[in-house]
């Protein structure tokens, strides 16, 4: 009777175990996996989409034509 009344206990201290322990360990490591991936994939997103804007505007030409006459500042001066 006391063999059964052991195992029942040990099979009572697993469950809590397994359950109040293990499990909910192994579902918040998921999570922040899942988490640590989506902001890894927002970063790349972010990047790329910088890279596109500065490749777009190395394609448009900058004005480097002349834009006014040079005046030195002793021709200015009173």
């Amino acid at each position: 009777m006391s063999r059964y009344i052991f195992y029942a206990l040990v099979v009572f201290l697993l469950y809590k175990l397994i359950f109040s322990f293990i499990i909910p360990i192994f579902v918040a490591s998921k999570k922040m996996r899942d988490q640590f991936q989506h902001a890894k994939q927002q970063m790349e997103d972010q990047q790329n989409l910088h890279q596109k804007k500065q490749g777009s505007s190395r394609d448009v030409p900058k004005q480097t034509g002349k834009v006014g006459e040079y005046i030195e500042f002793e021709e200015i001066r009173k």
